[in-house]
């Protein structure tokens, strides 16, 4: 049975059964999101420029020949020892990436390796707003980085599908909430997460400059 990750799932994010506990019907949904971590993490240890210029990049997809190129790139991450490396902790679940997930899972890695043992971000009022990509809710994780910082970085502090993290999300709403657009959206935890991570990612690239690994400083 192959389970898509994928911003489209749209739940939402006060929805009871995502706060069930592993084991319950919902366990698939749990183990993707723990095995899309673990895959993250993989591709950002073994393909860190290739993943960082893909999670960077501003220019969305115009033509043919670009939608050609995109799918190179992702093929090239999504390699395959830590897709089969993360499926091997589960034998139930495949998993595949679409759309913007796989900038997403790869943000939070990059927050992991690279953001979590920094302190969190300050003074974003002296960083212009982001060029907009066309990435789902990108406006929407960008404002609530910036309403709540460090709440934002609470949150990507945390495992998935943890106790810990379901307190993150219960102090990250009053952000969210300032934050939805004006139309009606429901929201799930992956994708909440997901753009909050992308946001900050670019965020923190942002405020600080490049090294020549292309890390931030």
């Amino acid at each position: 049975m192959s389970i898509v990750i994928a911003a489209a799932l749209l739940l939402a994010i006060d929805n009871p059964s995502l706060r069930k506990p592993f084991g319950s019907v919902d366990m698939k949904r749990d183990e993707v999101r723990r095995l899309g971590a673990h895959f993250g993490n993989c591709v950002v240890k073994k393909q860190s420029n290739l993943a960082r210029t893909y999670v960077l990049n501003i220019n969305p997809v115009f033509t043919v020949g670009d939608a050609v190129e995109h799918q190179k790139i992702v093929r090239k991450l999504s390699i395959g020892n830590c897709l089969l490396r993360a499926q091997d902790m589960s034998r139930e679940v495949g998993m595949r990436f679409t759309g913007d997930a796989l900038r997403f899972v790869l943000a939070d890695a990059f927050f992991r390796r690279e953001l979590a043992s920094r302190p969190p971000l300050a003074n974003l009022d002296q960083i212009p707003a982001l060029p907009q990509t066309g990435v789902a809710l990108g406006e929407f994780g960008e404002c609530v980085v910036r309403r709540d910082p460090q709440g934002s970085y609470g949150l990507l502090r945390t495992s998935v599908v943890t106790p810990d993290e379901n307190r993150a999300f219960d102090a990250l709403k009053p952000a969210m909430s300032g934050c939805l657009p004006a139309q009606t959206v429901r929201l799930n935890r992956e994708l909440v997460r997901g753009v909050v991570a992308y946001s900050y990612f670019r965020l923190s690239n942002a405020a600080r400059p490049a090294g020549p690994s292309g890390r931030p400083q």
